[in-house]
């Protein structure tokens, strides 16, 4: 175990800070107030290692104070190749499970060669600006109907600090939103389907950003 002590500058040059020293086969991103279930990570690794996976996701568990609910993109396990993950990333890009760091195991490799970073800054989206990048250069995506996360919601927690950002600097917050948008489509491009789903990405603004 690698301490880093460093002052405080949010959560992205935190991030940068330990991906700068792992050395690890596979990368896994923790949020500070939630669990991990026993067998979650093995579950992950298990995944990914039988079926030759650049990213595996995992279901999670959304827990509301006594209240737990079970979030799972699919039901059955199941691997994907670029195409039929980006016709379904466009279908589903207002989903949370998309933007997220937490459900998802990810190869120190591809981070490594391609020196993928958290870009600091951004008040909000920085996960989901960082999968996109990501996403460029995988091959193969898993989904795996067990749950290997308990994210724990509270009114301090913050996806509640970034919505109270939004309403106090809307204009910083569009310039975010434009970005995160850049992003998406340039994943679309890098793999040769922009076209495809050109006349449709712009909906991306109604699906996920103004959801958000």
């Amino acid at each position: 175990v690698v301490a880093i002590h460093q002052e405080n500058a949010g959560v992205s040059q935190a991030r940068n800070a330990a991906l700068a020293v792992c050395r690890g086969r596979y990368i896994r991103f923790v949020d500070a107030d939630d669990l991990l279930p026993e067998d979650g990570i093995e579950a992950l690794i298990a995944c990914a290692e039988e079926e030759d996976a650049d990213v595996v996701y995992g279901a999670y568990t959304e827990v509301i104070g006594s209240s737990r609910s079970l979030r799972c993109l699919n039901r059955n396990r199941e691997t994907l190749a670029v195409p039929d993950f980006l016709a379904r990333l466009e279908k589903q890009c207002k989903s949370f499970c998309h933007g997220v760091l937490w459900n998802k195991l990810y190869r120190g490799d591809i981070i490594r060669e391609h020196g993928l970073r958290f870009i600091p800054g951004l008040h909000w989206g920085e996960d989901f600006c960082f999968n996109m990048t990501y996403f460029q250069h995988c091959r193969r995506f898993s989904f795996l109907p067990v749950p290997v996360y308990e994210y724990i919601r509270n009114m301090g927690g913050a996806v509640i600090r970034q919505f109270f950002h939004s309403i106090l600097h809307p204009i910083a917050t569009a310039k975010d939103h434009g970005l995160l948008y850049r992003q998406y489509r340039e994943l679309f491009r890098h793999h040769g389907l922009y076209e495809t789903y050109r006349r449709r990405l712009w909906l991306y603004f109604f699906r996920f950003t103004l959801r958000n």
